[in-house]
């Protein structure tokens, strides 16, 4: 049954996360063109990539978010809320399905912002050479510890937030601005201790440039089993950063745990 759940909730799904990833190839595909055209000026043509590429990413970014909001959304509490909660299948294991789908779509999204980089800035030399170079181990370690394992504890938080807007704590229904509050401070608390995690253990060393007026601080991980972080060899390097990994997947543990509790108790469909 499992299975089945999964497998609906990506037909559900995986028309809007295709037309938003078309849409963002086709763009870099336009901007492509238009880029060696011959009256293109090379200035304006470098503005123009800078502009789709950071507009590309915001944009990946934030409608990836809005729409695992309104996929969570319907799936629970919209019209197949009451096909979905009465499924002979526990809380836990729709919930489960839920994470899986949207966390697929996140790194299907993900991709297409190197995609796009490579349509618009294309290397110079070889490409292969290129690709490799860019998803050597380290590269994947930082992507795995930085931003996917982050991004289980953020859909995590999403889905404790909609969760919360839904529900009656002390007979009374949560408004949805308080619900919404709570994420962001959510997310906030959470990213202030990634961050401040990341950053505990760094060599800095203070450049400047013209007096003290100007400088620049450049940290250095510290690598080693007591700062948390595992070196290891070959294919390119780099290191495991273990308390990085053991905070995302804490809280989104706490995040899950909190959620199961609401979906289980505390929920009041329309």
């Amino acid at each position: 049954m499992f299975t089945k759940q999964l497998k609906y909730d990506f037909m559900f799904s995986y028309k809007t996360f295709f037309t938003m990833f078309a849409g963002i190839i086709a763009l870099s595909l336009v901007v492509r063109v238009a880029d060696i055209l011959p009256d293109m000026p090379d200035m304006l043509s470098d503005i123009l990539r800078m502009i789709v590429i950071g507009a590309g990413g915001t944009a990946v970014a934030v409608a990836s978010y809005v729409q695992i909001l309104m996929f969570y959304q319907r799936s629970f509490f919209g019209a197949e809320g009451y096909l979905t909660l009465t499924l002979p299948l526990s809380r836990g294991r729709q919930l489960a399905s839920k994470l899986i789908t949207t966390f697929v779509w996140f790194i299907f999204m993900a991709i297409a912002v190197p995609i796009m980089i490579f349509i618009l800035a294309p290397p110079t030399d070889n490409l292969w050479q290129a690709i490799l170079n860019t998803i050597d181990g380290n590269f994947v370690t930082m992507l795995i510890v930085n931003i996917f394992l982050p991004a289980i504890a953020m859909i995590s938080m999403l889905f404790l937030g909609i969760t919360l807007a839904n529900s009656v704590i002390f007979n009374k229904k949560i408004h949805g601005v308080i619900a919404g509050l709570a994420t962001i401070v959510l997310h906030i608390l959470f990213f202030w201790g990634f961050s401040s995690l990341s950053n505990r253990f760094m060599e800095t060393e203070t450049i400047n440039f013209g007096g003290d007026l100007w400088s620049q601080t450049i940290y250095t991980p510290l690598v080693g089993l007591q700062y948390g972080r595992i070196p290891f060899e070959g294919w390119g390097g780099g290191f495991v950063d273990i308390f990085a990994i053991v905070y995302s997947l804490a809280a989104a543990a706490v995040m899950v745990i909190l959620t199961l509790y609401l979906l289980k108790k505390r929920i009041a469909l329309r």
